[in-house]
């Protein structure tokens, strides 16, 4: 038998509490995690990307357009395909969104251990319910989309900024 690496230990999880999941979009979109918005292209993920952006900026129940008597929360845009003053901007605008919560991250970002790093304190700085990146293969040069183990550790390391800074990452 293989001795276990002291990285690695046992958990039973009946001594584990259970615990709440806080969703931003609920059931869809938790709080504290990484989820994907996935489609063919042309279909309109980052029109709902924005419209959940809206609903954030006004503090409206996602999904819903109807308010909650939440707060306005703000949120973090990373893309690299539509332009912050032609494209996202007067879509932001056509749908209502308080844009002075809506934050748009600018120049060259790459995933890699110094990106990750810089995005974790956008995160910290903006403090937002919902970071968006679109779309994720922008973001990872040098990485084979196709190959899960390459993948899976950008994946991990986006989801431990959400835990760590309580919002929700939509990629």
């Amino acid at each position: 038998m293989v001795p276990l690496s002291p990285l690695v230990s046992l958990v039973w999880v009946s001594d584990v509490p259970p615990e709440e999941v806080c969703w931003f979009w609920h059931p869809y979109i938790p709080i504290g995690k990484l989820s994907l918005l996935e489609g063919d292209p042309g279909i309109g993920k980052s029109w709902i990307s924005l419209a959940l952006a809206r609903d954030a900026s006004q503090g409206l129940k996602p999904g819903e357009n109807v308010h909650h008597g939440g707060d306005p929360r703000n949120v973090l845009l990373v893309t690299a395909e539509d332009g912050v003053g032609d494209t996202i901007r007067p879509r932001l605008d056509k749908m209502g969104a308080g844009n002075t919560r809506v934050c748009c991250l600018e120049g060259a970002l790459s995933l890699d251990p110094a990106g990750l790093e810089t995005l974790g304190n956008k995160i910290a700085e903006v403090k937002p319910i919902l970071v968006v990146i679109d779309p994720i293969q922008a973001y990872m040069p040098g990485v084979d989309i196709n190959k899960a183990n390459e993948v899976r550790q950008i994946l991990a390391a986006l989801a431990a900024l959400a835990q760590k800074y309580s919002c929700a990452i939509l990629i």
